[in-house]
This record gives C-alpha cells, sequence and structure tokens, in this order.
C-alpha cells in the first residue's frame, strides 16, 4: 500500500497499491464486495504507458 486518501465530509476515498500481480488486488476487493462498493482502475508510468501504447501502434 503506497496510501489512503479519504474526501473530508463524504464517504469516500481511495487506496493507491502497486502490485506485481494485479489479480491479488481483485481477489481483495471482491472480498469485501459484499460490504462496500469498490471500482477499480488500474494505472501506469508514463514509461509503462508508452509501451503499452507502441505495442498497441505497431
Amino acid at each position: 500500500m503506497i496510501g489512503r486518501y479519504h474526501a473530508p465530509g463524504s464517504l469516500e476515498g481511495w487506496i493507491v497499491l502497486k502490485t506485481d500481480d494485479p489479480k491479488a488486488i481483485y481477489q481483495h476487493a471482491a472480498e469485501w464486495g459484499e460490504f462496500l462498493n469498490w471500482e477499480t482502475t488500474p494505472v501506469f508510468t508514463d514509461e509503462e504507458a508508452g509501451q503499452i501504447v507502441a505495442k498497441i501502434n505497431n
């Protein structure tokens, strides 16, 4: 876990995680799915995103 962030005066919050296994994060979110409404969004550094885009454009 890199950090947890909260929006004051609301029920919204964010957890920023770093992993080599995104399936583990999805599994953890699914375990709490009965109690929380999770939205998972993968993010990438500029370098990682560039490599992904380069593969698509080739």
